[in-house]
Formats: C-alpha cells, structure tokens, sequence
C-alpha cells in the first residue's frame, strides 16, 4: 500500500513508461496517411475520416462540407416527423444517430428530389385532410416549408419524377392520382376511378407511373406518366394492403 497525502478522492490512475506504449511506424505519420483532416488506425491498415458537418470524397482522403444530406442516406418517416441515417460510412454502428428532418407531425407519404436538394411530404391538419408540403434540404433551419398542395383526402402515396420535375400522389378517398409541378402548380388528376389507391412509384426514364389498391379487389397497376394505358399487374392478393 502506498500512502500519499491527498487532498481530495483519487479517481483516475495511469502509470508512466516507454513499454506502455511501444513504438511502432503506422501510415498515418507520413503525411497524416494522405487525409485531410483525421487519419486513423483500422484492420486494413488506416482509414480517413472527417469532422463533423463534412463528409468524406469519393477518393476516401480529403473532406468536403455538407450542405444538407449526406451523399448517400436513408430516409424514412413516421408517427412523429421525416429522418435520415447517413449511409456512406464503411460501418453503420450503434453510435449512429439520427438526425431530423421534419419533427412533431405524423408523416405517411415522403420522396425527395436529389438534384434540387427537396424533400416532400405530407402532414395531417386538424380537419382530417393532408397537405403537402416542399422543403429545403439545404439550410434547411434557415428556410419554412412551403405547402404546394392542400385539402388532399387520404393522401398516402407521393413519388417525384425527377426528370420532367412533377410530383404525383395518390388520394385515397377520391380514388384518383394526381401530378403537379415541384412547386404545385398545373395541378391534374392523370389517373381516375381507382378502388382506394394507396402507394405509388415512377419510372421517369421508361416514362412508367405504377401504383397499389387496397379496396374491393386489391392490385398493382401501370400506366405512362400521363395517365394512359392504365394495365393491371398482379390482383386477387393473400394479403389485403399492397404497398
């Protein structure tokens, strides 16, 4: 037992000698291993990483600042908002958080438009109808959604064509599909007399429109984005909601 006159509770220890930490030449003490900013030690040998609010470049060495999104990352909603979980790091770890796009709203129908950095979704009101609205993912703190559509009944569905710029959606309750503008304008049902629409995809380089019902007899379908040549592809469904 060694005795020393302390002044206040001992917590940590540590001990002081060159065996505690042998020298050994690493990658990263030639150049910082060719990384920007944090070189450090993996399986492999060593790997780049970034500070927070940049992402790493494709060439894996040098950084570049985030202005919204990540390159690549997965977007889901629910009962309480929109999130994203970064998806360009070598390992999704337990330590990875979420961070929010959309918060304190019941969000059933979301896309997003890459190019434009865009995120579109919907939220309930208290009437009971939806609305969609068009956000930023760009200073996203710094810029109000803007709502490019309202009074929608049962909206559940919303696909962005990202090559001509529209955005389609299903209602539910009126049983048709409807295409606008990014920015909500030219407003059209393409697609009418449909038993309970419910989700929806396109395909803008085949120019294809594909969509599910869930009503009396539940099916997918396909036309073209204009609404035409209206074609079912599978029916008679085991499970009664195809998404």
């Amino acid at each position: 037992v060694i005795k020393a006159q302390l002044s206040a509770q001992p917590h940590g220890v540590g001990f002081f000698h060159e065996s505690r930490q042998p020298w050994q030449e690493t990658d990263c003490q030639v150049n910082n291993g060719g990384c920007e900013h944090t070189c450090v030690g993996d399986p492999v040998g060593y790997r780049c990483l970034c500070l927070l609010g940049y992402s790493l470049r494709d060439d894996n060495h040098t950084c570049a600042q985030e202005d919204g999104l990540p390159s690549v990352a997965l977007l889901f909603s629910g009962d309480s908002g929109v999130f994203w979980l970064p998806h360009d790091i070598p390992d999704i770890v337990d330590s990875v958080s979420l961070r929010t796009l959309v918060s304190g709203m019941k969000v059933l129908a979301m896309d997003v438009n890459y190019a434009g950095q865009m995120l579109f979704y919907t939220r309930e009101v208290g009437d009971g109808t939806q609305e969609i609205y068009r956000r930023s993912l760009i200073n996203e703190a710094n810029e109000s959604p803007i709502p490019i559509y309202t009074r929608g009944r049962n909206i559940e569905g919303l696909a962005v064509d990202w090559l001509a710029s529209n955005v389609y959606w299903t209602e539910r309750s009126d049983g048709n599909i409807q295409v606008s503008r990014l920015d909500g304008t030219l407003r059209k049902a393409v697609v009418s007399g449909l038993d309970e629409p419910l989700g929806i995809a396109v395909h803008p380089r085949e120019r294809l429109l594909f969509w599910t019902e869930i009503g009396t007899t539940a099916r997918v379908a396909r036309a073209s984005l204009a609404g035409t040549d209206n074609v079912t592809l599978a029916h008679g469904f085991s499970v009664s909601k195809p998404k």
